[in-house]
């Protein structure tokens, strides 16, 4: 059994079709969308998102975003979302010693909780990117 599902950021389409499962991020934890879920709507946090067809698991980075469930549609629309084949983990720890540093800085310029989710984007890409190298 699956249900369609509708997943994108503002500027492209990731994805569109039948799933079997969804595992995603949200502010209250980690959720597991499966056929028949009840309609509701969520905040989706920045990490991991799994996506099961036929039992093959795709894996993504997923930024923070909305997930909707509505008339047996799921969708999920996020400001960025990243294969976890694509996650370029120099970048992502570049940006992680960055984000460290921004947060070690005392300075009434520093925007702390920019900083702070900057920080947690790039450990969850680092952490990703890391199951999935060959």
């Amino acid at each position: 059994m699956s249900f369609f599902t509708e997943i994108r950021t503002p500027d492209r389409e990731v994805f569109k079709g039948e799933i079997d499962e969804l595992h995603i991020p949200t502010y209250k934890g980690n959720l597991t969308i499966l056929p028949k879920y009840t309609d509701f709507m969520t905040i989706i946090i920045p990490g991991s998102m799994k996506v099961v067809i036929n039992k093959e698991i795709k894996e993504y980075f997923i930024a923070k975003g909305i997930l909707t469930v509505k008339d047996k549609k799921v969708t999920v629309i996020a400001e960025a979302i990243e294969n976890a084949k694509d996650i370029d983990i120099q970048r992502a720890l570049k940006a992680k010693e960055r984000a460290t540093r921004r947060l070690k800085e005392k300075g009434e310029d520093i925007d702390f909780k920019r900083a702070e989710a900057a920080l947690h984007r790039a450990i969850e890409r680092i952490k990703i990117a890391e199951r999935h190298q060959i």
